[in-house]
């Protein structure tokens, strides 16, 4: 975990428009972001995406920021994910 990981933040919407304003604001503060249709969840998926070596207070705050950035557009931050680094 002491190596930069590609790692993977999803936020959900409630439509198309708002998904990219989230989307164009994480851009703004250096994230990788694109919107697509979630089939499952019937709602638009921000996939935001940042290379960072793990850290468990950056992810507890990246996690506080992403909750009220989805709630405050009607949406909700679901979780984040990586893949193994060696």
């Amino acid at each position: 975990m002491s190596k930069p990981h590609k790692i993977k933040f999803f936020l959900y919407f409630p439509s198309h428009a708002v998904a990219e304003q989230a989307a164009r604001e994480l851009k703004a503060k250096g994230f990788g972001a694109k919107v697509e249709r979630d089939p499952d969840e019937g709602a638009w998926l921000c996939v935001a995406s940042k290379k960072m070596v793990p850290d468990l207070a950056i992810l507890s705050k990246l996690r506080r920021d992403f909750n009220e950035m989805a709630s405050s557009k009607g949406g909700r931050y679901d979780a984040w994910g990586t893949t193994v680094v060696k």
